[in-house]
């Protein structure tokens, strides 16, 4: 009986201590980062840009108005026109 105890725990510790074994641990890969050319901006143009004016087109409110709040006299609803 004594010998079947001291072969049980010889048995169990070599599991014990095969399944101790730390696993091994991820690398971390790192690459350098590699130049890229960057575009080139768009050049300059000589041609002066032609200049807007934003108009506002007044219009019925499309929405219910919170409390105390008064269409024409608070509140001026419309749209704005930009190109």
């Amino acid at each position: 009986m004594r010998t079947k105890v001291l072969v049980a725990s010889v048995i169990l510790a070599l599991l014990l201590v095969s399944c101790g074994e730390p696993a091994s641990t991820p690398t971390e890969v790192v690459s350098e980062p590699t130049a890229t050319k960057q575009p080139e901006p768009p050049a300059a143009t000589a041609e002066p840009t032609a200049e807007y004016t934003a108009n506002f087109e007044s219009a019925p409110c499309p929405m219910r108005l919170p409390l105390g709040q008064v269409e024409g006299n608070t509140v001026e609803c419309g749209y704005l026109v930009v190109p």
